[in-house]
């Protein structure tokens, strides 16, 4: 009798294990989806991360964010400088007048020229008044359509804004949230580097990411007023599209990458091979050494 009651207390309590586990939420965390909370360019083939460029606010209505900035890319420095064909000495840029010679930094200003030989040259004092003020806010004025986003709008410049600490967290989620449910763009201004940018930003696999934009007194107008709209035949359309069908494979950013690096590498190794040779035959060591006979014999 006891060995039964044993027995049914320990079925019991199996039993209420298992209802507990069906009623109550599981605690153990989702395992986050790649497409969650990888961040643009969050691949083992980017480089790491640049540093911290800009901190500041965003405001995005009622939502004040502290953020900060890091560069989504950065642009290559240049591999060459210039020389002194002769010598190989480095070429010198010399602040030059034509009058008066060499400058010194603290000789030279900034002028505006009004017409050709009139212009009016600003002092010290007037350039800080042209200084933007700045209040390390990223103002957000309009909310735009994804659809009416005009792409060549992009400057080159482009962001990350990751929340500048933990308790930034949740407001720095509604934002991307907010921006990403509504499939729009936020439109507003921003000073960097002491000038005031045109800006967009927008949510990418769940991080916030901030464009530069040109003015619109930077942009131009297509060069050709009138494009045919001629309906082109359905069978010549198939055709194509039949003829296209081997671009559409898997793609990958990273196979596509400027080369100029690369050959350069290898035109300098090449290079200094040559030049090692060239050192080496005309060297008097590389001469032929007598043999140890020969010295005997002498």
């Amino acid at each position: 009798m006891s060995s039964m009651c044993s027995t049914s207390s320990v079925n019991l309590r199996k039993r209420a294990r298992r209802t507990s586990a069906e009623t109550t939420p599981s605690r153990r965390k989702r395992r986050p989806q790649q497409s969650d909370t990888a961040p643009l360019a969050a691949n083992a083939k980017v480089s790491q991360a640049s540093r911290c460029s800009w901190s500041g606010m965003l405001q995005l209505g009622p939502l004040s964010v502290p953020v900060k900035g890091y560069s989504a890319a950065v642009q290559r420095d240049g591999l060459l400088h210039q020389v002194h064909a002769g010598c190989g000495s480095r070429i010198q840029q010399n602040k030059h007048c034509p009058q008066h010679g060499s400058l010194s930094a603290d000789q030279i200003a900034k002028a505006f020229e009004v017409s050709p030989g009139e212009q009016v040259v600003l002092s010290e004092n007037d350039l800080a008044r042209l200084q933007p003020l700045d209040d390390q806010t990223i103002h957000i004025e309009h909310l735009l359509s994804e659809s009416r986003m005009d792409w060549p709008l992009l400057s080159g410049r482009s962001l990350f804004l990751v929340p500048t600490h933990s308790l930034a967290g949740p407001l720095y989620v509604q934002a991307v949230t907010v921006l990403a449910q509504a499939k729009e763009w936020g439109i507003g201004h921003v000073v960097l580097s002491e000038t005031r940018h045109l800006v967009g930003i927008h949510a990418v696999s769940g991080v916030l990411l901030l464009h530069v934009l040109h003015w619109p007194a930077q942009w131009r107008a297509c060069p050709v007023e009138r494009i045919p709209r001629e309906a082109v035949p359905e069978a010549v359309s198939n055709s194509l599209l039949a003829a296209l069908a081997p671009l559409r494979k898997p793609f990958d950013w990273h196979r596509h990458r400027d080369d100029v690096e690369l050959r350069l590498t290898k035109l300098l190794a090449k290079k200094a091979t040559e030049q090692a040779i060239r050192v080496t035959t005309s060297s008097p060591r590389s001469e032929k050494l007598p043999s140890r006979s020969a010295v005997r014999a002498a």
